[in-house]
């Protein structure tokens, strides 16, 4: 899943989950994150969902 963080703050909160930065961003736009779909697999099998 691809993240447009509207901030730094935003941004650590989204890596406090998992989600990692693209490298090479832009200097002046948002944080692009990505958090990989493996980590909500094994967060729904953790919970049973899965």
């Amino acid at each position: 899943m691809i993240i447009d963080a509207k901030g730094e703050r935003a941004a650590r909160w989204y890596e406090s989950f998992g989600a990692e930065r693209l490298r090479d961003q832009p200097e002046g736009h948002a944080p692009r994150l990505v958090l990989h779909l493996t980590t909500f697999a094994t967060d729904l099998r953790a919970s049973g969902h899965l």
